[in-house]
């Protein structure tokens, strides 16, 4: 019986486990793992601001103009704070985060507005 418990327990944090490269990966590229919205099928287009955000260790993510929070993976070359950004996402329902911030996304797009103003100011 402790076999099959243990077994089945191992089973269950594989399966679990299995897209956690989703969030950790740094690319935009729309993949054909990213599901597409039948409205908008590049997904919700955007404008914000790249933000570190000084919780749970601290975290990337972007605020849109609306002022929604979106929980993604911003690639490292647009890591600045503050930093103009627009493009287009898609509702990840099937992710949870452990930061519990904002909405969890898939960016299918992702490029700087204006210039990326690189100091040592606003890059952690």
């Amino acid at each position: 019986m402790h076999h099959f418990v243990f077994g089945f327990t191992i089973c269950l944090l594989l399966l679990g486990c299995g897209d956690i490269k989703t969030m950790q990966e740094d690319s935009v590229i729309v993949t054909n793992k990213v599901m597409q919205s039948k409205d908008t099928p590049s997904g919700v287009p955007f404008t914000g601001r790249v933000v570190r955000i000084e919780l749970e260790g601290g975290f990337w993510a972007i605020i849109t103009d609306e002022g929604k929070k979106l929980d993604c993976a911003v690639p490292q070359s647009l890591r600045f704070h503050n930093q103009k950004v627009t493009g287009a996402y898609q509702v990840n329902p099937d992710i949870a985060s452990f930061r519990m911030w904002g909405e969890v996304v898939k960016l299918h797009s992702l490029k700087p507005l204006g210039p990326i103003i690189k100091s040592y100011k606003n890059q952690y």
